[in-house]
């Protein structure tokens, strides 16, 4: 006989209890060693994947667009390196702390940049800030600990030497849209690329626009880059030589100084044109690594057009040249 707290419990009792016990001890174990056999066998390929992706990220690398060159060879548009600031939505564990912690140090729209970081794909790289200046990098450097899931790269950017010189001409950049990218003549490019949007700079895009590269990254579980795992470097545009005389350039330009108007110099051999000038102009500069809104106010607001390309929009009656 057995006796337990006081109760008398007869010896079969107790090892027909046992025995339940020991049954649903090996039917629990049965049920943990089939999901064992689904996580690590059935599904191993699907949580590998997952496994790889939460080690390595694959980071695009722009392309440098080609050069803009005048007849003589002189360069009109080239590209500036740039320190851009992206973060990667899988790894910000909160999205509203990592916004609080740099929106006191570094100029961002916050609702935006909230938006984009719970929407977009979780291993895609989101834009924070292009342009960033110098106080801007010694803050996220100093507390880079403090915003995991953020990294810092060095991008080309386009750069237009002499400002709103030709900018008609040159043209401008912009974000590729919605409309654009389901563009079936427009492949090859994601969200947050820039593509010509006016001008040369949108004529002759495939040209200019280069392929782009990645590199494969090792992280760790803050998202911080620790090692390179490989990489394919991006292949620059083909670069554009014009007709246009830099020199004959800049006196229409000069000549249009206070004024509204156009001038276009030709050969009349060949028809080549050797000056574009439409003025007021813009600086294509402003549009290069993203207008803000108080720029395009600015210039959507000013009586003076000076978006609008008087060369080829304006109208004007005949003169004595076409008489």
């Amino acid at each position: 006989m057995v006796y337990s707290n006081g109760n008398l419990w007869d010896a079969k009792g107790f090892r027909r209890r046992l025995s339940v016990l020991s049954v649903l001890v090996i039917i629990l174990f049965g049920f943990l060693l089939a999901r064992l056999w689904q996580l690590q066998i059935i599904q191993n390929e699907k949580y590998q994947t997952l496994s790889e992706h939460n080690r390595v990220r694959t980071l695009p690398l722009k392309s440098p667009r080609g050069y803009i060159k005048d007849r003589s060879g002189a360069l009109l548009v080239e590209n500036r390196p740039e320190f851009k600031l992206y973060a990667i939505p899988e790894d910000v564990p909160d999205v509203q702390g990592l916004l609080a912690r740099i929106e006191g140090n570094i100029n961002v729209d916050a609702e935006s940049l909230s938006k984009q970081l719970v929407t977009s794909s979780k291993f895609k790289p989101v834009l924070v800030k292009g342009g960033l200046g110098r106080n801007e990098l010694g803050y996220i450097e100093e507390h880079r600990p403090d915003l995991p899931g953020t990294f810092i790269q060095v991008e080309p950017v386009r750069f237009y030497r002499y400002g709103p010189l030709a900018a008609h001409l040159m043209g401008y950049l912009g974000e590729i849209n919605a409309e654009e990218l389901n563009d079936g003549a427009l492949k090859g490019y994601m969200s947050g690329d820039y593509i010509g949007k006016s001008g040369l700079e949108k004529v002759h895009e495939n040209m200019l626009r280069g392929r782009k590269g990645h590199k494969l990254v090792e992280v760790d579980a803050l998202g911080r880059e620790l090692r390179v795992l490989g990489d394919l470097e991006p292949l620059m545009g083909d670069s554009v030589t014009l007709t246009i005389d830099l020199k004959l350039q800049i006196l229409a330009e000069d000549l249009l100084v206070g004024e509204r108007g156009a001038i276009i110099i030709m050969d009349p051999r060949d028809g080549q044109v050797l000056a574009y000038a439409s003025k007021p102009a813009f600086d294509p500069n402003l549009f290069a690594s993203g207008l803000r809104k108080r720029d395009w106010a600015e210039l959507s607001r000013d009586k003076a057009h000076p978006l609008q390309d008087r060369a080829l929009q304006g109208q004007y009656p005949p003169g004595s040249v076409f008489k």
